[in-house]
């Protein structure tokens, strides 16, 4: 299966230079399975608890408590890939994904009333596995791979909402109500199982500067201090203040309106197209020079459908508004993750300290969904308050063009900069030499 990968995204390159590294196919592989099981708590685990509980306000503290303890979970990540290894930071998330999904097999319809709990522990699962996804992933690519390698995860994610959302729900409905979701669940965890295997047939990241020491003081100078560090610092509060609400805002409106697990899956497939979509063209027409103008035009297509939406809003309008948000969803978040992977590699302030620029960044990734379900949450519900919710998640993406230019610029004068010191070191080498 590896080689299958590795031919599939070497034929998409001409130079050689372009090429990844066949280390990716490893990577991808684990990285799919976790988005099949974590495609399944995004989703489901919302509509679990508004079917348990009767309610939006449990889904919206459930999310608010994944923002609130997943940063905090990624600093002792940081000491757990110092001390002992990234790898093992993994399989602790791993092993509390485990714990989440057996819970919910084994009570059912019970764990709904744990829904802090469960928060609590998925925003811990994650925390642990993202801040050694990270490493991985600097590892296996480089800058002038990383907008392909972005885009084929984003083309994994794309058939995976292609899939599981739409036959998830129908097993639900099939074996019907909580025996479903136990059913659903019960897969979710034999496939973490399948990604931790994965997970430890990958090789130990080769550019993590390891060993006992963490400097999280650097990192937190660095977001302050640092100009592309700070700029990737606020870009990713817009990051998650977009992304930390629609994760599960556009399905709670689905099921608010016709309570099918049924229909939730189909939007979720049809949300997959359009990922895939999405990922294929911007796999093969963003370059690193036209990050900034991706993120424009997209926000500027997304914002005004979004105002469409004032003269019709139901399921099938809100169907077709995720099928536009995915559409333009890789042109809008890949350039600052591929931005932030650029810093992260080159910069010589924070290099080699992957783990703990993750965990300084997410602080500010969670700021942005909480400010995010905050909109949600005082926002008036019905079709105007949805506008609103929707328009300002959009206008927001505006900011984050400017902070990729921004860093863009400077990460391209830095690396100038840079190669003309050493320039200079090696000629006054050689005339010590002489």
């Amino acid at each position: 299966m590896t080689s299958f990968f590795s031919r599939l995204w070497r034929s998409a390159y001409l130079p050689r230079e372009k090429e990844l590294s066949p280390h990716f196919g490893k990577f991808l592989l684990m990285f799919t399975c976790f988005l099949i099981f974590n495609q399944i708590l995004s989703i489901f685990m919302n509509t679990f608890i508004m079917r348990a509980l009767g309610e939006t306000g449990p889904v919206l503290l459930y999310n608010a408590m994944q923002s609130i303890v997943q940063p905090v979970v990624m600093l002792g990540a940081v000491y757990l890939c110092r001390l002992w290894s990234p790898l093992k930071s993994q399989l602790t998330g791993f092993a509390l994904y485990v714990i989440v999904f057996a819970l919910v097999v084994v009570i059912g319809e019970a764990a709904a009333g744990l829904y802090l709990l469960m928060g609590a522990m998925i925003a811990s699962a994650a925390g642990f596995f993202y801040t050694s996804c990270s490493i991985q992933l600097l590892s296996c690519t480089t800058d002038e791979n990383r907008d392909r390698a972005l885009s084929f995860m984003g083309i994994s994610f794309g058939v995976i909402m292609l899939f599981t959302p739409i036959l998830s729900g129908g097993l639900i409905n099939l074996l019907g109500g909580f025996f479903g979701y136990r059913t659903l669940f019960a897969i979710a965890l034999v496939l973490v199982f399948v990604a931790a295997f994965f997970s430890m047939r990958m090789p130990p990241p080769k550019d993590y500067d390891g060993g006992s020491v963490v400097r999280l003081k650097v990192a937190v100078r660095a977001a302050f201090c640092s100009r592309p560090h700070r700029n990737i610092a606020l870009a990713s509060i817009i990051v998650g203040f977009r992304i930390g609400a629609m994760i599960f805002y556009i399905t709670m409106l689905i099921y608010e309106l016709i309570q099918s697990e049924g229909m939730v899956g189909l939007n979720g497939t049809l949300g997959g197209v359009a990922a895939i979509i999405s990922n294929i063209l911007y796999g093969r027409f963003v370059k690193p020079d036209k990050r900034t103008r991706s993120v424009y035009i997209s926000t500027t297509m997304l914002l005004s459908f979004t105002a469409l939406l004032l003269f019709r809003l139901d399921a099938a309008v809100l169907i077709v508004y995720n099928i536009v948000n995915n559409l333009t969803s890789a042109f809008i978040d890949n350039p600052p993750e591929s931005e932030y992977l650029n810093m992260l590699q080159k910069h010589e302030l924070t290099k080699g300290l992957g783990a703990e620029v993750q965990a300084v960044r997410e602080f500010y990734l969670s700021v942005g969904r909480l400010l995010g379900l905050g909109l949600i949450a005082l926002v008036p519900a019905g079709g105007v308050g949805v506008v609103i919710v929707l328009a300002a998640l959009a206008l927001s993406q505006y900011v984050i063009g400017y902070f990729v230019r921004d860093t863009g610029r400077f990460m391209e004068r830095y690396e100038k900069d840079l190669d003309l010191d050493l320039d200079l070191d090696l000629d006054l080498d050689k005339n010590e030499i002489k």
